[in-house]
């Protein structure tokens, strides 16, 4: 048994929501039979032994713990079906509520048309089990030898820029954060705190494919990242959809630490950062103000000295204590933003990997929108619990009307 001390792993393995359980979709020009299929989860398991682990609570301390192998049969941990390909996206409702029995919270399914030769694999995980960038390696490093994940650069342009975030930009970080966990945790001023919507069901959305190259052209004329412009199409999608709110919204995503896992344990190297986004007509100062937050998180040493802070307290905070203000963080902001940068796939093995989405759980009032690029295109999914969104094509318009709002700068 390996004791777990990463806090996020463990808070995103205890969380009774199954809270931000991903479900990665890829589609292929190809069909898969068992022999096929269970050569390419071999691989995968072989390459990822985290795999054949499981995770056990003892007191308030978390430990992986792996099973001996004449326990472990793959065949547990797939299913192929027959379908039409036009209603695979019918697939993803059903197959993002469910439910793992095992201790093993991990679970392959397939899709075929072997009318058109079409198939999608769909892999539900626990976020336990690794982050986004681990996951992209896990699915396609069977099948492109030549991915590399991205690596994480982040230099100021000047020493003046990096004492600023340095000294400044860390006692903005501080102030930012703890009035958010003020407002968050004991004046409950976000969030649907009347109704409690974690009992429902889990609902998708396919917003649609954005092109990557259309993006760039208003991110170099402003001098922003991808990043900042995804971001700024969530929040105006959001309060397009709804126009008579006033209020600002409270929003989470997460950032790569860029950590170098020593260990296959080490399965999340992510950091939760939470902003406060006003309603904002002009869409530069809205570009500006999320691109000058964003760069406060990346170059400040803000994150890591908190990682580190947390690693070092936390041990000391009864659990029970732990999981009751996470479910007042993450159960009461409005939404979540999840970016991956996704392979740039060739044709290997034969098998052709046409696109890949994802999408996740929500916990409560949230409203996640899960965006990942693939060649020079971006899927975009949003999950929520049902009732939260009501009118879906109304929504879909809104999303249209903010990208064609934000791309025409």
């Amino acid at each position: 048994m390996i004791k777990l001390n990463d806090f996020v792993t463990k808070h995103l393995h205890s969380d009774k929501n199954n809270m931000y359980n991903i479900l990665a979709m890829l589609d292929f020009d190809k069909t898969w039979n068992k022999d096929l299929f269970v050569n390419y989860l071999h691989e995968i398991i072989d390459k990822n032994a985290i795999l054949k682990n499981y995770i056990e609570q003892k007191d308030d301390n978390f430990y992986w713990v792996e099973d001996s192998t004449l326990h472990f049969n793959v065949d547990n941990f797939y299913t192929i079906k027959r379908e039409n390909y036009k209603n695979f996206d019918n697939a993803t409702n059903v197959i993002l509520n469910y439910v793992f029995l095992s201790k093993y919270k991990w679970h392959f399914t397939i899709l075929n048309d072997y009318k058109n030769n079409k198939s999608r694999i769909y892999l539900k995980i626990n976020h336990s089990y690794c982050d986004g960038y681990n996951l992209i390696d896990m699915l396609t490093s069977p099948l492109n030898q030549n991915y590399k994940r991205p690596d994480f650069k982040r230099q100021t342009n000047n020493l003046l820029d990096t004492l600023y975030y340095f000294v400044i930009g860390t006692i903005l970080l501080i102030i930012i954060n703890v009035n958010i966990i003020w407002k968050l945790c004991f004046t409950k001023k976000y969030g649907c705190n009347t109704i409690n919507y974690s009992n429902n069901k889990m609902k998708n959305v396919h917003c649609g494919v954005i092109t990557l190259n259309k993006i760039k052209n208003v991110t170099s004329k402003y001098k922003i990242t991808v990043n900042t412009f995804l971001y700024a199409l969530m929040v105006k999608t959001w309060y397009n959809y709804n126009n008579k709110m006033s209020e600002n919204v409270m929003s989470i995503s997460t950032i790569n630490t860029n950590n170098n896992p020593s260990s296959i344990y080490n399965t999340n190297n992510i950091f939760f950062v939470f902003a406060e986004v006003a309603k904002c007509n002009d869409n530069v100062i809205l570009f500006k103000k999320i691109n000058d937050l964003f760069n406060l998180y990346k170059f400040s040493p803000f994150i890591p000295l908190t990682n580190k802070l947390l690693l070092y307290l936390l041990p000391y905070v009864p659990q029970d204590f732990q999981e009751h203000k996470c479910t007042d963080l993450f159960g009461n902001v409005n939404l979540s933003f999840s970016n991956v940068i996704g392979p740039k796939m060739d044709d290997t093995k034969n098998i052709k990997l046409n696109n890949m989405q994802f999408s996740t759980v929500t916990k409560n009032n949230e409203i996640c929108f899960n965006m990942i690029s693939f060649n020079d295109k971006i899927n975009i999914n949003v999950s929520f619990r049902e009732k939260l969104i009501k009118h879906k094509k109304r929504f879909i318009k809104c999303f249209q009307s903010a990208y064609n709002s934000l791309t025409a700068l």
